[in-house]
C-alpha cells in the first residue's frame, strides 16, 4: 500500500503546504503539526475510508508510488567492558553485538540467527546459536539485552540501497496486497550456552525506530491500512467499483493494525483508544498510522501498549523522559492554471511524548524549516533535548529562500496550555547573523554536548561550527574552523577535545566549484580537536587511514565505534574497508582523483591521551584481506568490544580477538 504519493491531486498537494516560511522570531502555524483526538470512532473510519478511496476509488492509468522524505563521553575506568556507543546516556539503541560482560551475543550477517561466543583471554570461540523464524526469512535488524533475557528485533525490508532512505521507501518495494510486520523474539540466557526461546511479538507496520529505557522498549511503526482483495492500480470503472465496494464496507477493526504474542492475535489499539490525528485540511491523503509502543521486556506477557496517530514520522529521538518524531513536510501551492508547483520550502514537523513508568502521552507539536537530512541513522542527532528544551539543527541549504546560511538552529520548548512546541530561539538570528555553512555546502555531521553544539558542514573543506545554547533564546556561534576534510561523526573526548571521523580530502584548481575549485575526497581521517577555549578550536592531531576508497562503518553508524576510559588513555576501535592498493585502470587519473583497489578489512585500534591531546595509532586486527578473498560491503556490519585487556572484533559472523 501506498504512503505519500509522487503524482497526485492538488487538494493532496495543498495539505501538505501547510504552515509559511516566515522567520523564526515569529511562530510558525501549527494547524497542521499539532495533534488532535479524533471525535469519535465513526470520524476516524470515515477518515481512513475517504483517503482510501481516493487512491483506489478512481480508474486511473497512473501508477502511483510513495515519495522519499528527504554518548555520553566514554566509558570510566571503573568500568572494564565496553558498551553500544549511544547518543544518549540512559538510553539503549538496537545494535547487532551486546555483551553481559562474560559472554558476546550478535546477530548473524547470513541468516536469522542468534550467534554466542564465550571470551576467554585473545580468544572468543562460539559457543552457542539459536535459529529463529523471521517473516520471509528476513535478517535480525539488531538485538537489545536487559538481565537475562536477548530481545531481537526483525523487519521486513524490501529495497537494498542503503540506508540514506526513509523507512516509508519500503513500502515502494513491496509485494502487491502485503503488509509489512516486525518482529521481536525474547530469548532466555540464563544459560548462556544453551539460549532458549521464550516468546515472539509481532506487530503489524514497518519498525522506523526502537529504544530501551530500563525495562520499557519503546518501538514505533508505520502502518498503512490494507485490505486484501484490494486492486492497487484499478484501470476501469469495474475494478474501481469493487474497491470502493470493498473500502465502504470495511470496519474499523479492518483498516487498523493487530499484534500477535505467541499464538494469539490481537488488536492493536482498541475502538475506544481513537488514534490523534495530525490536524490536516479534510482533504488529506495521508492514511498512514503511525503506532508508538511500550513493551516491558521483564514481563512474562510483554504486551504493546501505547497510542497512535494518522500522519507520518521517518526519525525517533529519546531521552531518558521523552520520545521526539520527526517527518519532513515538502510544501507545495496551487497555480492560476490549476497545477501544482513546489513552493521552495520544506518543513519539519516534529511530536513530543512523554515517556512515564511505561506509559505514554501525547505532549506537544512544533514546526521548523529545513528538513533533517538523508540518512536515517544521522537523523537523530540533528535533536537533543537538555533541561526540558528541545534543541534541532536542520538542512536550509535547499530553501528557495535561503542566501546564505546552509543550517539552522532551533531551540523548542513545550507550551502545556498551548500543546505548541514553542520556537525560543534561533541561529542566525537578528543579534548573530553569522551563517552556519556556506552556499552550496551540506550538513555532515552534528553532536549535542551539554549547553554546545557542534556542527560539520563541507564543500571544499570542513568548517566546524560551535555553538553556545547556554541561553536557549540567544544561542551563539562561538568559533568556526576550517580544516582538511570532513567529518560524519563528532565523539566528545573528556572536557578538552573533539574526535571527528570521516574523510580527507584534497582541494584542486580544477573543476566546476568555487571558482573552478573541486573537492576530491581521500583515506578515512581521524582528527582530534582541541575545544578547551572553545573560540578557538585548532586541530590538534589527525591520523589518515588508506588512499581513495576507503571507507569505515562509523560513517554509516556510530554503533561501529568502540571505546574505553582507562586512567587518561581512551581506548578507541572502529572497522575499515582499507583501499590503497594501486589500481592498474587508474594509473593515468590525477592523483587526487585516483581510486584505489581494496586491500583488507580491519579494526583499527588507536589511544587518546586525554591528558595531552595525541592519537597514538597501533596495530590493526585483520579480518579478511584482499588475498584471501573477494571484496565484500559486508564491513558496514563489523563491530567490536572491549573487555579488560583485551579486544574482541567481530567481522562477519566470527570473532577475532586479541590483547590491547
Amino acid at each position: 500500500m501506498m504512503q505519500s504519493v509522487a503524482i497526485c491531486t492538488v487538494a493532496s498537494f495543498l495539505v501538505m503546504g501547510c504552515g509559511d516560511n516566515k522567520e523564526s522570531a515569529t511562530q510558525p502555524s501549527f494547524s497542521s503539526a499539532k495533534l488532535k483526538r479524533s471525535d469519535s470512532d465513526f470520524v476516524l473510519l470515515n477518515r481512513l475510508r475517504s483517503t482510501l478511496l481516493k487512491q483506489y476509488g478512481t480508474a486511473s492509468e497512473t501508477h502511483y508510488y510513495p515519495t522519499a522524505s528527504p554518548s555520553d563521553t566514554a566509558s570510566t575506568a571503573i568500568n572494564a567492558t565496553s558498551s553500544t556507543n549511544t547518543q544518549e546516556r540512559g538510553v539503549d539503541e538496537e545494535d547487532r553485538l551486546k555483551t553481559d560482560g562474560q559472554y558476546l551475543y550478535a546477530s548473524s550477517v547470513d541468516k536469522p540467527s542468534l550467534l554466542v561466543f564465550k571470551p576467554d583471554g585473545a580468544t572468543a570461540p562460539p559457543v552457542a546459536s539459536l535459529d529463529l523464524v523471521t517473516r520471509n526469512n528476513t535478517l535480525l535488524s539488531g538485538l537489545y539485552l536487559h538481565n537475562k533475557t536477548v530481545i531481537a528485533l526483525a523487519k521486513d525490508r524490501f529495497y537494498g540501497w542503503g540506508s540514506w532512505l526513509t523507512p516509508a521507501m519500503d513500502m515502494m518495494f513491496m509485494p502487491v496486497n502485503t503488509q509489512p510486520s516486525s518482529q521481536l523474539f525474547f530469548i532466555d540466557i540464563s544459560q548462556p550456552e544453551s539460549p532458549k526461546a521464550l516468546n515472539s511479538l509481532s506487530i503489524d507496520g514497518q519498525l522506523i525506530s526502537s529504544r530501551l529505557v530500563g525495562s520499557m522498549l519503546y518501538v514505533s511503526l508505520r502502518y498503512t491500512p490494507n485490505l486484501k482483495s484490494l486492486i492497487p492500480y484499478p484501470t476501469t470503472e469495474a475494478q474501481a467499483a469493487a474497491n470502493r465496494s470493498l473500502i465502504n464496507n470495511a470496519s474499523l477493526k479492518d483498516l487498523m493494525p493487530n499484534y500477535t504474542l505467541g499464538q494469539n492475535t490481537a488488536e492493536l489499539f482498541s475502538e475506544q483508544q481513537s488514534c490523534l490525528q495530525t490536524q490536516y485540511s479534510k482533504d488529506s491523503s495521508s492514511n498512514t498510522i503511525i503506532s508508538l509502543l511500550a513493551i516491558d521486556v521483564s514481563s512474562t506477557n510483554p504486551t504493546p501498549k501505547g497510542l497512535c496517530f494518522i500522519g507520518d514520522a521517518e526519525t525517533l529521538y529519546a531521552s531518558p523522559s521523552a520520545i521526539y518524531l520527526a517527518t519532513t513536510q515538502y510544501n507545495y501551492t496551487a497555480t492560476a492554471n490549476a497545477l501544482v508547483a513546489y513552493s521552495g520550502t520544506v518543513q519539519t514537523d516534529i511530536h513530543k511524548f512523554a515517556l512515564k513508568e511505561g506509559a505514554i502521552s501525547y505532549k506537544a507539536s512544533g514546526r521548523i524549516d529545513g528538513h533533517l537530512g538523508w540518512y536515517q541513522d544521522l537523523k537523530p542527532f540533528r535533536l537533543s533535548e537538555h533541561n526540558d528544551v528541545l534543541r534541532v539543527i536542520s538542512f536550509t541549504g535547499d530553501q528557495a529562500s535561503n542566501t546564505a546560511s546552509t543550517a539552522k538552529l532551533y531551540t523548542l520548548k513545550e507550551n502545556a496550555s498551548t500543546q505548541n512546541l514553542d520556537i525560543v530561539g534561533t541561529l542566525p538570528n537578528s543579534s548573530n547573523p553569522q551563517s552556519l555553512g556556506k552556499i552550496g555546502e551540506q550538513i555532515y555531521a552534528t553532536r549535542f554536548v551539554g549547553d554546545r553544539a557542534y556542527l560539520v558542514t563541507y564543500r571544499l573543506t570542513d568548517p566546524l561550527y560551535i555553538l553556545d545554547l547556554s541561553n536557549p533564546a540567544n544561542p551563539t556561534m562561538l568559533s568556526e574552523l576550517e580544516i582538511e576534510g570532513y567529518s560524519d561523526y563528532l565523539h566528545p573526548v573528556g572536557d578538552h577535545y573533539l574526535l571527528g571521523i570521516g574523510k580527507d580530502a584534497v582541494v584542486t584548481e580544477t573543476g566546476s566549484g568555487d571558482s573552478g575549485r573541486s573537492a576530491f575526497y581521500q583515506g578515512v581521517k581521524l582528527s582530534l580537536i582541541d575545544i578547551s577555549n572553545p573560540a578557538q578550536p585548532f586541530e590538534k592531531d589527525k591520523i589518515i587511514l588508506g588512499k581513495r576508497g576507503s571507507n569505515t562503518a562509523v560513517s554509516q553508524t556510530h554503533h561501529a565505534f568502540t571505546s574505553l576510559q582507562t586512567g587518561n588513555t581512551l581506548r578507541v576501535a572502529l572497522p575499515i574497508s582499507l583501499h590503497d592498493t594501486a589500481a592498474p585502470n587508474e594509473q593515468n587519473t590525477p592523483e587526487s582523483m585516483r581510486y584505489y583497489n581494496w586491500t583488507r578489512d580491519e579494526l583499527v585500534r588507536f589511544s587518546i591521551d586525554t591528558a595531552q591531546g595525541s592519537l597514538t595509532q597501533l596495530p590493526a586486527v585483520i579480518g579478511e584481506t584482499a588475498g584471501s578473498t573477494t571484496y565484500s560491503s559486508a564491513w558496514g556490519e563489523d563491530r567490536s568490544i572491549m573487555m579488560g585487556g583485551y579486544l574482541h572484533y567481530l567481522h562477519q559472523d566470527k570473532v577475532i580477538s586479541t590483547a590491547w
